[in-house]
């Protein structure tokens, strides 16, 4: 039996998601890692924040590099190598302004991957892609399944040989995908580097409304998954109930990409958009009332599909508000405001919120500033709505004026 290069393609690509997400699973651990080496709340949270800088600054060199020079692959190979081996570096110490340097150079190469393997993917599946970021969501959680089974009989530093593991078949999966699939992007022609104006973004105030409603929504958002194995200590869990909780989180994800497109053809993205951030408001409310760990779990199992729909509602919502030649620009700027500064922000803050007043109190706040952004939103989702409109109606009016 003869397979086809496009079906041996998405097989491969599907392999590769299924692996690199599998890798990227070591990050849920993260800061019960740096807890178990002395680190306070307010100190992770101030690294975790630096690294989030990261994104905001070099997710976009990164991207103009790889296009420039042509050298996506390259630099994803390189990129994930380094930060493989620098997380690793995390078990040579105890100083926390070492452990804070080496986080940062985690980021600092890490930060770009998932943009250049999406833009890769895309480049060679199109609208297949929900199918194989499907395979993204089962390898991180099998991988959170197996990092806690394997912490559950030791310590954090226990899940380091599996990642390695990991890490190393990921990048058996990458030589295999530039094997069969090609080194780069196929294009018929060769892209001209276009100077454009961020003050076509910039002058759209809807984009900048979203642009502030994900800041919002994301700024809760981030210090409740940076401290929820905090809640989870506070209600009487463990560390092994943590990781499942995790996996089926990721779970949670595949029904929602798996019918993406059909929600969005029956609902649109705006509603989409709408319920995913209802579904965080839930999860805030649920982690603030918790009083067992299963409560906190179901919190957390909730926030997999509110990912998923906000991503697929959000990548659809710029693609509208967005010019054709401006796309990368606005989806890049999306992403780092909501991973990155809205990371920083919240998680320094969170660490502050819970070295000075506790938990729940964080997740209390949580739920004020969603409200206000799920406000934020349906605002400036009317008043475009009503502009749009109203500039049909001047439209039809000057057409039947010059007839």
């Amino acid at each position: 039996m003869v397979i086809r290069p496009v079906t041996r393609n998405k097989i491969i690509f599907s392999l590769v998601q299924l692996l690199y997400c599998a890798a990227t699973a070591k990050s849920v651990f993260t800061v019960l890692f740096l807890q178990q080496k002395g680190l306070s709340n307010t100190i992770i949270g101030l690294i975790i924040s630096i690294s989030a800088v990261m994104v905001i600054f070099l997710q976009p060199l990164w991207g103009y590099i790889s296009d420039r020079f042509s050298a996506r692959i390259p630099i994803l190979i390189t990129c994930f190598t380094m930060a493989t081996i620098m997380y690793c570096m995390l078990l040579t110490t105890d100083i926390p302004i070492v452990l804070g340097i080496i986080l940062v150079l985690v980021s600092f190469f890490e930060c770009a991957i998932a943009s250049i393997l999406d833009v890769w993917i895309l480049a060679h599946v199109g609208k297949n892609y929900g199918s194989i970021r499907l395979w993204g969501s089962i390898g991180f959680s099998g991988a959170v399944f197996i990092y806690s089974q394997v912490i559950g009989s030791g310590t954090i530093a226990s899940m380091f040989p599996v990642f390695i593991v990991v890490s190393i078949l990921t990048l058996v999966a990458f030589i295999l995908l530039i094997r069969y699939a090609g080194s780069d992007l196929p294009t018929k022609e060769k892209r001209q580097i276009q100077k454009l104006s961020p003050k076509v973004l910039i002058g759209n105030i809807r984009y900048v409304l979203l642009l502030c409603f994900v800041f919002l929504l994301f700024l809760p958002n981030s210090p409740s998954s940076t401290f929820l194995p905090n809640l989870f200590q506070a209600t009487g869990g463990s560390v092994e109930m943590y990781g499942l909780s995790n996996s089926f989180k990721a779970a949670a994800e595949i029904p929602a990409f798996l019918f993406g497109a059909l929600l969005l053809r029956k609902f649109g993205h705006v509603a989409m958009i709408f319920f995913a951030s209802s579904l965080y408001f839930m999860a805030q409310l649920l982690f603030a009332l918790a009083q067992s760990p299963i409560q906190v779990a179901l919190g957390q199992v909730m926030q997999g599909p509110a990912y998923s729909l906000l991503l697929l509602g959000t990548l659809n919502y710029v693609y509208q508000l967005a010019p054709k030649e401006m796309q990368v620009t606005a989806q890049t700027l999306v992403s780092a405001i909501g991973m990155g500064l809205a990371a920083i922000v919240g998680n320094y803050s969170g660490g502050l919120v819970i070295d000075h007043y506790g938990i729940k109190p964080l997740y209390w706040l949580g739920m004020s500033i969603i409200a206000a952004a799920m406000l934020l939103f349906s605002i400036s989702f009317l008043w475009g709505k009503k502009n749009s409109n109203h500039t049909l109606i001047q439209t039809n009016t000057s057409t039947e004026q010059s007839r």
